[in-house]
């Protein structure tokens, strides 16, 4: 390797290379080269050139270089200060059972990191007999730290996009030669940021984890380097929500999961009602004029896919859930058992990533907003459907005028409402509390205060 070649973005630089770059680098650097110049000859980023100096134990110049006093030292110095603000970078983690399949495990991660976004991936020793490494995957320099976390959103997303095409269908991208690679092993454990696939045998599980199951996690490294106690885990989790933001499996391939939901006994018997979490969600403007028949069906489409993709991404198997078609929306009943902050926290971002991926592949009348409306409570099941008083507020929330309003002032695709009892109740001991503002509901015969939120 020659200092005068061009480094590809996203090539790996490891080993006797990267031994090799940085003796070249440093050199250079105490010669009186600024980390700019070096970064701008090699083709690599400011934050690649200074974390291979800092790995090669060479002391630092102080910001602007060894000349101070100039006005163009002084802008220099205030350059790389914002070039230096904020690295976003994503924990990574493998384990695997069966050390035979870590080089094509790894090398398909990697490859599927960088078509994500990642810029550049810091790794530490394998552990060899079983085999784990921790990797960092790290990302473009951010001006601040809401523009690292939406880097990091951002990349998460796309990973669990590109999961849920990988086991849907047959491609040949990254996500299927990772797959292809695990079946080279019985167990895996594998965390992308908040990804979190577990292998066990020919079952594959794919989970998105909340805040406060990443701390749970962090918590208990152990059960990153045991697949079997984390596919436990996960399952204990679905049965008795003990991690309070527990969350079902999001893409399993091979053996069934048992769904919760209420069983046929007790939908048949009708005399007691029941207690579930409500979602409704509408399309704005679907009766618009301008709108064809052709043009309602394809937004019916992207409602269905939308959702359904929210709902499974966000941990909340789609079929342990009771759904009715209203046309221009979905009236959805949630388990009793599926922990209802996941319906605050973790709902609405995903359906705002699965609306935006509709609307960047439609145009005109075909593109989608929805209202959101969360409640809970008793509900009663009949021959022909169900009825009951939480289902009516949920219904009159989402007809709430300052939604409406709210939602056609918005840039965003979501406006969402809650009722008072789930405000009080769920969200405000969650991390969105703040988001969310009182609005006074009145339609048809109902008085009521709801809290209505603009996530997107």
């Amino acid at each position: 390797m020659y200092m005068g070649e061009t480094l590809k973005k996203g090539t790996r630089v490891t080993g006797v290379d990267r031994s090799k770059l940085a003796t070249l680098l440093g050199k250079r650097y105490d010669s009186g080269e600024s980390i700019r110049s070096l970064a701008a000859s090699t083709g690599r980023s400011y934050g690649f050139v200074h974390r291979i100096l800092t790995e090669t134990g060479i002391r630092l110049r102080g910001r602007g270089g060894t000349r101070v006093g100039s006005r163009r030292d002084l802008r220099s110095a205030a350059e790389e200060k914002v070039r230096d603000a904020v690295e976003p970078d994503i924990p990574v983690q493998i384990y695997l059972t069966d050390a035979s399949a870590g080089p094509a495990v790894e090398g398909s991660l990697r490859e599927l990191l960088l078509s994500c976004g990642v810029e550049d991936i810091r790794e530490s020793p394998i552990t060899i007999g079983s085999w784990y490494r921790s990797l960092t995957a790290l990302l473009k320099r951010a001006a601040d730290s809401d523009a690292a976390g939406e880097a990091r959103r951002a990349v998460e997303i796309q990973v669990l996009d590109r999961f849920q095409d990988g086991i849907d269908s047959d491609t040949g991208d990254a996500v299927s030669k990772l797959i292809a690679a695990l079946n080279q092993t019985k167990g895996a454990v594998i965390q992308v940021g908040s990804v979190l696939l577990v292998k066990i045998d020919d079952t594959i599980i794919v989970r998105h984890l909340t805040t406060r199951e990443m701390i749970h996690w962090q918590d208990n490294p152990g059960l990153f380097k045991d697949p079997g106690s984390a596919l436990a885990e996960l399952q204990r989790a679905n049965q008795a929500g003990s991690l309070g933001q527990a969350v079902p499996p999001l893409i399993t391939s091979g053996i069934n999961i048992e769904k919760p939901g209420c069983s046929s006994e007790e939908r048949m018997d009708r005399r007691f009602a029941v207690h579930r979490a409500i979602v409704v969600v509408d399309v704005e403007g679907f009766g618009d004029p301008r709108r064809t028949n052709r043009h309602q069906v394809q937004i019916r489409d992207g409602l269905y896919r939308a959702t359904r993709a929210a709902f499974e991404r966000t941990g909340i198997p789609w079929d342990s859930c009771d759904h009715e078609d209203r046309g221009d929306g979905i009236f959805i009943l949630v388990p009793a058992e599926v922990p209802k902050s996941l319906l605050a926290e973790s709902l609405p971002p995903m359906l705002i990533a699965a609306l935006e991926k509709h609307n960047g592949e439609h145009a005109g009348q075909q593109l989608v907003r929805l209202r959101m409306a969360l409640h809970a409570g008793e509900v009663s099941y009949d021959e022909h459907g169900v009825t009951g008083a939480a289902v009516n507020l949920a219904f009159r929330l989402l007809d709430a005028k300052d939604l409406k309003a709210a939602l056609a002032r918005s840039a965003g695709v979501l406006a969402v409402i809650v009722s008072s009892w789930f405000y009080e109740e769920v969200v405000r001991h969650t991390d969105v509390a703040a988001m969310y503002v009182p609005v006074h509901v009145t339609v048809k015969e109902t008085a009521a205060t709801g809290w209505m939120c603009l996530p997107g």
